[in-house]
């Protein structure tokens, strides 16, 4: 399938581990714990006077995982704290847009304003904030606006601001905006408060979907929010939404591919659609309260709509890709690098999904333009692939840019329609100066056999939760043997087919959207194989399970010795 595969010649996971960190193995196993955060003592401090004196709190968010689910901190840090109910206020995407705009504040009389995964490039809006009497604190993870000739960074004029990618001093810098919510709540009610476990669910959940490096105290957050969850030490809104979703055991994929999406999708499909999300996961149980069965309907019918709009966005994705696809093939793009299209027709709310599957498929950073409401404007959105950071990449660009924003992994963007071509001419030419043409390589970090399993498993699991900055080893596993299952050799799984199955001695082994490549290679029965490994659990059942990048036909090879056995077993049926 490939034309050449390449080893980094590793010999352990933790050389692995090391290498793709860049930190050695102790140093990444055992990270400090709620490292210093400039500004967050006297932030929580400034707050706590707030509360004490009852002033109305309002807490400004945003539309994506992380913005409901730090939003959703907050809401129930500051309630328990305060004694009192704190006013919600998310943006909408469509009508609106990201962040906090002039009409949220207009809405505003007096108070508090909390921005949280936003805030600190609302430069103006936070002046008008002041101006009108309000207080505003500030607690976003994005990077500051900066001088376009001095480059010196510009902070909006908040009383306090918390954001260390804006200001120097912080001992830890990759939180993303629930991580900082969490630890600001620790900071305001300690971490012996009976609700901060439930807060660090939230906080797990969005540090894996926002894509922040699973490294130093986001790596924490993650595998003890891993641990509460499996728990069921969760709220009583989220645990509805879990069993809805049918999870017993919940790993980070899932935080990734089925928790996330269905969070995702109210503020992609529709307008005022996040504030469910964040209404369903701050309910709490209360069963002496009469209203309790009442409640408790309401929130599994609020689960089953959450799930059926994640549905439709699938609908309007798989819709969009047909037709991303056709323009690729068309104009022949496919070896573009970055990829980017763009199409009138493309819904809004999904372009960073259909940039995300195509930067997958092409592995290639893409970007994904549709046309917005501002006459002659297309509005984009953008992920990364490899190591490409995605808005310093942007930053080459940013004269033809009418605007933009956002970190290594996936960034929004607008521009003038009959200027996209220039883009991709521009970050083409700078891609293959600095990166060169890339190969249609295919690289693994270790080679291993089926005789590994189970003490490897044991070992890849010592240094999970994987994900962004700690990606999961790949290996290679030469002369894989598929076993028959009811007469067949694989089997197509999921929704379209889209996921094949191969069934060996101690593992099995799955691809997705691998079926026409196997087909192609004639079906063999024994592979050469390139995947990550993992350990599945269903139910009571526990199995190992490797997932294919890339395979090979190694029928042409000598055949192993368990699959001669096979043979002849198979001739006496």
């Amino acid at each position: 399938m490939k034309k050449e595969w390449k080893s980094n010649n590793y010999n352990n996971v933790r050389q692995i581990v090391e290498a793709h960190t860049h930190m050695s193995a102790e140093e990444f196993l055992h990270p400090q714990k709620d490292p210093y955060l400039h500004g967050l003592k006297e932030a929580v401090q400034f707050v706590k006077l707030k509360l004490r004196h009852k002033v109305p709190v309002h807490i400004v968010g945003d539309y994506d995982v992380d913005g409901e689910m730090s939003t959703a901190i907050l809401e129930l840090a500051l309630e328990t704290f305060g004694g009192y109910p704190v006013h919600v206020r998310l943006p909408r995407r469509f009508s609106e847009g990201y962040g906090l705009s002039m009409k949220i504040i207009d809405e505003i009389s007096d108070g508090l304003i909390i921005t949280v995964d936003n805030g600190i490039a609302a430069l103006e809006q936070v002046k008008a904030a002041k101006a009108k009497g309000l207080s505003v604190v500030v607690i976003d993870h994005h990077l500051p606006v900066r001088n376009p000739d001095t480059e010196e960074i510009i902070l909006p004029e908040a009383d306090y601001v918390i954001d260390p990618k804006a200001i120097e001093g912080s001992m830890f810098s990759e939180y993303c905006g629930a991580g900082l919510a969490y630890r600001f709540a620790k900071a305001l009610l300690t971490e012996e408060h009976p609700i901060m476990n439930n807060l660090l669910v939230f906080a797990s959940i969005a540090t894996v979907t926002d894509m922040v490096p699973l490294i130093g105290d986001n790596r924490t957050i993650v595998k003890e929010g891993l641990e509460h969850i499996n728990q069921r030490d969760v709220t009583f809104g989220l645990q509805i939404l879990l069993d809805r979703l049918k999870l017993n055991h919940v790993t980070e994929e899932d935080y990734g591919f089925l928790i996330g999406p269905v969070m995702n999708a109210s503020g992609r499909m529709l307008d005022d659609g996040p504030i469910d999300v964040v209404n369903m996961v701050t309910s709490l149980a209360d069963p002496a309260n009469p209203e309790f069965i009442r409640k408790t309907m309401y929130l599994q019918d609020l689960a089953d709509e959450l799930v059926e709009r994640n549905e439709k966005r699938k609908e309007a994705v798989e819709k969009d890709l047909i037709e991303a696809e056709n323009i690729i093939r068309e104009k022949t793009l496919m070896n573009n690098n970055p990829l980017i299209v763009y199409s009138p027709n493309f819904w809004e709310g999904t372009i960073g999904i259909l940039a995300g599957k195509l930067a997958e498929k092409y592995q290639v950073p893409c970007l994904v333009f549709t046309k917005s409401s501002a006459k002659g404007i297309a509005k984009g959105s953008g992920r990364t692939y490899g190591n490409i950071h995605l808005k310093y990449l942007l930053d080459k660009a940013s004269d033809l840019l009418v605007g933009y924003g956002g970190h290594a992994a996936a960034a929004g963007m607008s521009i003038k329609i009959k200027n996209i071509s220039i883009l991709q001419h521009r970050l083409k030419s700078y891609l293959k100066t600095e990166a060169g043409d890339t190969e249609s390589t295919s690289f693994y970090d270790m080679e291993i056999s089926e005789n590994d399993m189970p003490s490897l498993i044991q070992e890849i699991e010592t240094y999970a939760p994987y994900g962004v900055g700690n990606p999961k080893p790949v290996f290679r596993m030469d002369n894989f043997a598929c076993s028959p299952v009811a007469g067949k050799f694989y089997k197509d799984l999921g929704e379209n087919q889209i996921c094949t199955k191969f069934t060996g001695r101690n593992l099995t082994a799955i691809g997705f959207h691998l079926a026409d490549d196997y087909k192609k290679a004639g079906e063999p029965k024994i592979m050469n194989i390139i995947g990550t490994l993992s350990r599945k659990k269903f139910q009571y059942a526990t199995t190992i399970q490797m997932e294919i990048l890339d395979f090979e036909n190694a029928e042409d090879h000598s055949k192993s010795e368990f699959y001669m056995d096979l043979e002849k077993t198979l001739s006496f049926i």
